[in-house]
């Protein structure tokens, strides 16, 4: 992440701001999943695995509508930036 991070910094804006939402998108995305596999390592039986994995799907499509209707209105914000100029 520290080297997309320094790659980022090298982006012109308003792009730049895309990209760290993009960043932290990732970022946020993958320590749920390692939350996830560790919920899923402890887990008792089958039937707690397909509950564990049911509420995660579920959740991530959640999260997913969320994080795709900022980044469309970050683009879109971006967009008009740019063509401001």
């Amino acid at each position: 992440m520290e080297s997309a991070s320094k790659s980022i910094a090298m982006v012109p804006t308003p792009m730049n701001d895309v990209a760290k939402q993009a960043l932290a998108i990732a970022e946020a995305n993958v320590k749920a999943s390692f939350e996830h596999t560790r919920k899923l390592m402890e887990a008792r039986d089958i039937a707690e695995v397909m509950q564990l994995q049911t509420e995660f799907l579920r959740s991530q499509f959640g999260v997913a509508t969320g994080q795709f209707k900022q980044m469309a209105g970050d683009v879109t914000s971006a967009a008009k930036d740019v063509t401001s100029t």
